[in-house]
Order: C-alpha cells, then sequence, then structure tokens
C-alpha cells in the first residue's frame, strides 16, 4: 500500500474526463485524461485532503506510473510506501487569515502547521485616493491573482500589533506579499518595513503604478527600494510613464506585471520599449 499525496500549493480541476494539476508557485501544469481506474484514484484525491491511499495494483498501473512522473518532475507531490508514515499524512491547506484576532485560529494547531508556510499574502488596507484610468480591472483584477483591491467605502487597515504577532508567529524563511488598496497611504508602512529591514523574510510590495507615480516622499521611496517591488501596471499606459516609472526604482529591485485583457494590450505589452 502507498500514499499519494499533492501539496497544499497545487490546484487539481476536473473537467469532464480531464484532470488538470497545477502548480501555483511557478505555474507549471499538466492535463490527463485517464481512464476509468485511474479517473477514480484522483476523484478522491480531489476530495480527501490532498492524500490518498493506493494499492499495490494500481501503483504498478503503466498509465498511473506516467501521471505519478509528471507529479514528481513539476514537484507536485510525492508517492511512498505507507509503511514509512505513522498515520495517513497530511499536506496544509492554505489558509485565508482574516485581520480579526479572533479568526486567526491556525496557531491553535499543531505547531509545524505554521512552520511549513512558505508564502503568505497580506492586505494592509483597502483604499485609494488614486483616479485609476482603468477601474474596471482595478475593481476586478484581485479575483483572478495577487491584486490591488479597492473598497473606499470600508476604508480599513491593519492593527500593526496584530500584523507584528502574525508576522513573529511563523518560521523565518516566509515570503510576504503586501498589498492594498495603495499599500503607500499604508498608516504605519515605515514602521512595518523598517522592522523587516535585516530580518530573513523575503517581501514583496505590491503598487499600482498609478499609486507609484503620485508618490513624492524622498523617504519612503528610498525605504520601499530596499524591497522587492511589483508593479501593477494596466491598459492605456503610455512609453513615457514606463520610462519614469522605472526611473523612480532605478534604485530597486523590482518587476513590471502588465494585466493583459484582450490583442491589443497583448502587442502593447511585448512592444521593447516597454521591457
Amino acid at each position: 500500500m502507498y500514499y499519494l499525496v499533492i501539496y497544499s500549493y497545487v490546484c487539481l480541476n476536473k473537467n469532464g474526463h480531464e484532470v488538470l494539476f497545477y502548480n501555483t508557485l511557478d505555474q507549471s501544469y499538466f492535463i490527463t485524461k485517464p481512464s476509468m481506474v485511474i479517473r477514480k484514484a484522483l476523484d478522491l484525491l480531489i476530495n480527501e485532503s490532498a492524500c490518498v491511499t493506493i494499492s499495490h495494483e494500481l501503483y504498478s498501473n503503466v498509465e498511473f506510473k506516467k501521471i505519478l512522473r509528471k507529479i514528481e518532475l513539476k514537484n507536485m507531490g510525492f508517492i511512498e510506501g505507507a509503511s514509512h508514515f505513522k498515520e495517513k499524512p497530511f499536506s496544509p491547506p492554505l489558509e485565508l487569515i482574516s485581520k480579526n484576532n479572533e479568526e486567526i485560529i491556525f496557531f491553535n494547531r499543531p505547531k509545524h502547521l505554521a512552520e511549513n508556510i512558505r508564502e503568505v499574502t497580506i492586505y494592509l488596507n483597502n483604499s485609494s485616493d488614486s483616479n485609476y484610468l482603468n477601474i474596471n480591472t482595478v475593481k476586478q483584477a484581485y479575483k483572478q491573482f495577487n491584486y490591488t483591491m479597492i473598497n473606499n467605502e470600508l476604508n480599513s487597515e491593519l492593527d500593526i500589533k496584530v500584523l507584528f504577532e502574525f508576522i513573529n508567529a511563523l518560521a523565518k524563511h516566509v515570503t510576504f506579499n503586501f498589498l492594498g488598496g495603495n499599500i503607500l497611504n499604508y498608516i504605519n508602512l515605515s514602521i512595518l518595513l523598517n522592522s523587516l529591514l535585516d530580518s530573513s523574510y523575503r517581501v514583496k510590495l505590491h503598487i499600482h503604478y498609478m499609486d507609484l507615480l503620485e508618490l513624492a516622499d524622498i523617504d519612503i521611496i528610498e525605504l520601499i527600494c530596499k524591497f522587492n517591488i511589483i508593479v501593477f501596471i494596466d491598459f492605456p499606459i503610455s512609453i513615457e510613464i514606463i520610462k519614469e516609472i522605472k526611473d523612480k526604482l532605478k534604485n530597486a529591485n523590482y518587476k513590471l506585471s502588465f494585466i493583459v485583457e484582450n490583442d491589443s494590450d497583448f502587442e502593447l505589452r511585448n512592444c521593447n520599449e516597454l521591457n
């Protein structure tokens, strides 16, 4: 008997007779159209906390072995004899953590769960006073990937004490993604970033390009340039603005993240002058 474990950062989805394996860390994936016998095992995999029991007969199946090779080659999981474990393995699910104290309850679970977390996304606030050109993208893109989330009516932000308690409870190798709203408006941004300067955490600041263009505080510019910066760029945008962004971040390790919604955006995204 064997245990097949799929890592928590891998998404599985079934559409008819096809099954998608998608690695959210590096965006690699593969699609398989398994036979009925294999499909039953994969159905269990989707529904049983990413770990299923595999019989020796199924493990010896040529078709199943091909799927296993893809899973292991793409760093999506592993299979191991049941005798290597005292009990059935558990792949910790991804957690959505709220700023409310009563909702940060997973620290009351076994300590090793917190130690296994590798990446955390934190929204510091949810408001912005920028007049975005493509407001529809700004309001909707967060549903698909890490992106600005605006709700000026609520206009709330994280309590810095709760935030530090949360950060300090995690292992020192965690990557933190900080987003907003406009994180440049977060009242405790300087306190937060200065506390992380000499830490072993990897920090990524996600900032919309219009928020960045309006930033005039030299001290804040110098401070954010000491961290990794992801600049959200949606269209329309000019080459001149791109140059202005690059000039402002000339001393930083930054990445331009283009939001492509149609063929015109795609063609402009591939323009050499934008890269």
